[in-house]
């Protein structure tokens, strides 16, 4: 990148940054704490938002829950001289790119004027299906990557709807779906032999 800036990923961080809007319109990364789920998340956001016109969503289910979780990850991971924050719009300006809109889905009916070219969730697992149906409504402006919708989430057994919508632990995901699985292994805590003990005992 021409401002020196890189990020090293883990190759499951990898597929899940590199798969694009002409992949997959809708791509979920799934899998237990500590795997670099919401690291992952920034960087593909930051990566989309660097586009000259593009307008990237960032999407959690309770707009408030924003500033202690994605926010406080992301001025960890990006350096503040290569975006502004205008705190009160809840927006970031990519310096010589485009712009990330943060919104809640506290009240989902308010979201229908957004022009996106994409949208990252946060915890997707905490939305509706009705959530992710209007969010994904709203990316429909032209990207050189293609539009896409994207989210990650930690998992949450095999009755929630994302489930049967991504067809996890089918061969196939239905058309224009993608489902990427995670370990804490894939990730930066993998090395740490003591947390994956700890981690391997939890189930769910």
């Amino acid at each position: 990148m021409s401002d020196g800036l890189r990020f090293n990923l883990f190759p499951k961080q990898r597929e899940f940054v590199d798969c694009t809007g002409n992949i997959a319109r809708q791509l979920l990364y799934h899998g237990g704490t500590g795997s670099s789920k919401s690291h992952s998340l920034i960087v593909k956001l930051f990566l989309r938002a660097r586009f000259p016109g593009a307008c990237e969503g960032m999407a959690r289910k309770i707009n408030a829950d924003i500033p202690n979780s994605f926010l406080k990850d992301w001025k960890r991971l990006i350096p503040a001289g290569l975006y502004t924050h205008r705190v009160n719009q809840q927006v970031i300006e990519i310096k010589g790119g485009g712009q990330i809109e943060m919104f809640g889905c506290d009240d989902i009916e308010r979201i229908g004027s957004r022009n996106l070219t994409g949208c990252a969730i946060e915890e997707c697992n905490q939305l509706s299906e009705n959530d992710w149906q209007k969010i994904d409504s709203v990316v429909r402006v032209e990207h050189p990557l293609g539009n896409q919708l994207y989210g990650v989430c930690n998992p949450d057994g095999t009755t929630h709807w994302l489930y049967e919508y991504f067809q996890i632990d089918r061969p196939v995901c239905p058309p224009n779906r993608r489902h990427i699985p995670t370990i804490v292994e894939d990730g930066y805590l993998g090395k740490n032999p003591a947390y994956v003990e700890a981690m391997k005992s939890k189930t769910g």
